[in-house]
């Protein structure tokens, strides 16, 4: 089994297990938490060095577990299907909790890293940075400057990739058209 799977069936058993639910029976249990995280504890409040553990029993289950794309950090996101924007990203290494993010935080962070990695593709970091789209950004440009699609549609030919990215939004191109990973068109 891999280590993903581990970690999955490690988060699965510990939420099934009922044992710990509450950051106060957690607290009941493990007497020797350090001050400070057994402090956010109490104030229900997640603090960097956390186990996934602790964060379970402080928010509960994440509604998705993922490994950012960037830097390859396991990630936990609480997100509520009625405040999408409002979610909270939570990066592991190892067992400790090492960084918690809004979702433009994470969003200026992946952007650093994605063109500090790629300096012959910096023409399009302004744009993405200000949630901009230019002609021939690839993919991940354009999910840096505009997030995760609601939806993508894709379309192969023997010659070219054809892709329609669909978002839900109201003040943005509701529609983006790849071809080949180079972005062609975008409307509303």
């Amino acid at each position: 089994m891999n280590k993903k799977c581990l970690k999955f069936t490690w988060v699965i058993l510990f939420l099934l297990s009922g044992c710990v639910t509450t950051a106060d029976k957690y607290l009941k249990c493990h007497p020797d938490t350090p001050a400070p995280i057994k402090s956010s504890m109490k104030q229900n409040v997640l603090c960097i060095g956390m186990t996934r553990e602790q964060v379970t029993a402080v928010r509960g289950k994440p509604s998705q577990i993922a490994e950012d794309e960037f830097d390859n950090k396991e990630t936990w996101t609480y997100s509520r299907p009625d405040k999408p924007l409002d979610a909270i990203y939570c990066g592991f290494e190892n067992d400790k909790l090492l960084r918690i993010e809004t979702i433009e935080q994470r969003r200026l962070r992946q952007n650093e890293i994605y063109f500090k990695n790629h300096p012959e593709r910096s023409k399009f970091k302004t744009a993405a940075l200000e949630k901009k789209l230019l002609m021939e950004m690839n993919r991940k440009e354009a999910k840096l400057s505009r997030g995760e699609p609601k939806e993508i549609n894709r379309n192969e030919t023997p010659y070219s990739a054809f892709e329609q990215w669909v978002y839900d939004t109201t003040d943005k191109p509701n529609y983006l058209y790849f071809t080949d990973d180079k972005l062609i068109s975008w409307h509303d």
